[in-house]
């Protein structure tokens, strides 16, 4: 792994010790995929701090986009909410991945 992505890495993940991992997919596995991984739940439990009692809301809405769900109504119906009850409008969000 090039020096500049380990430093890279570890400004992100905290300073978690990556020596010994050759590249970004090492230690993508080793902090965020294995069982035993110390970043395995950062993200789920950063949402469930952040939204409370709506997380699964946004959890709903996350796992719609993953599937391709990319218009309002297709969000709103895969969560099932009203289309104007969706905290934001998804049309209006720029899309890096046409």
């Amino acid at each position: 792994m090039h020096k500049n992505s380990i430093v890279l890495l570890q400004r992100f993940w905290q300073g978690l010790p990556l020596k010994g991992l050759h590249t970004s997919r090492e230690a993508i596995k080793k902090l965020l995929l294995s069982l035993v991984a110390p970043l395995r739940n950062t993200v789920k439990e950063d949402m469930i701090e952040a939204f409370g009692n709506s997380s699964a809301t946004y959890f709903s809405i996350l796992e719609g986009i993953a599937m391709g769900k990319n218009t309002n109504n297709e969000v709103a119906a895969y969560v099932g909410l009203k289309e104007t009850s969706l905290p934001i409008d998804y049309s209006k969000q720029h899309n890096p991945y046409p």
